[in-house]
């Protein structure tokens, strides 16, 4: 059940994904396996922010969040933080989105998870950069890219490459974004 929702998320099908996650929620309830409950809300929660309805995302984030905590599962805990402070930040609350991200980093740097760390270091250069705070996006898109090419995370790293050719784009800077932006394709492939 797990899988098909993912590959139907994956396809861009995320209501039909829902479908598949609430079947997986009630088997898990029904089984009484926490972690599983978990992981359907969380995904549950994730589709349904894409469909457009951050509310009901946010619930069932904070319920899978909840649940992660119970199981001492904190890569999922922190993957719920970040998945909330997306939803705030699509809803314009950049600093309660900040709060869920910096929570988050925490969490990712207690597990020594570079790659995590990275995704939340882009995350918070994001709303830094939507809030104006040009500087400091540029300080924390840099330190997820050298953490992301110290991971050999090429997909990552063309991400910061892109995330960082944003930025320079909004400092008028078009030659150097130029750049990044070229550095970010070759590097996607």
């Amino acid at each position: 059940l797990h899988d098909l929702g993912t590959v139907l998320e994956l396809a861009g099908q995320a209501e039909e994904a829902r479908g598949w996650y609430d079947e997986l929620l009630r088997t898990a309830w029904l089984l009484g396996h926490k972690p599983k409950v978990a992981v359907a809300l969380y995904k549950m929660g994730r589709a349904t922010r894409t469909v457009g309805e951050y509310e009901q995302a946010v619930v069932q984030l904070q319920r899978a969040r909840t649940l992660f905590e119970e199981t001492s599962d904190q890569p999922g805990s922190a993957a719920c933080l970040s998945d909330i402070g997306k939803v705030h930040s699509l809803r314009g609350d950049f600093e309660e989105a900040e709060a869920c991200f910096e929570q988050a980093l925490e969490l990712r740097r207690d597990l020594a998870d570079p790659r995590g760390e990275a995704l939340v270091l882009n995350q918070i250069g994001a709303v830094k950069l939507a809030r104006g705070g040009l500087e400091d996006a540029l300080v924390l898109f840099r330190q997820a890219l050298e953490l992301r090419r110290a991971a050999g995370d090429q997909r990552g790293v063309a991400e910061s490459l892109n995330n960082l050719a944003v930025l320079y784009s909004e400092r008028a800077q078009f030659e150097r974004a130029q750049t990044l932006w070229t550095e970010a394709q070759t590097v996607a492939g």
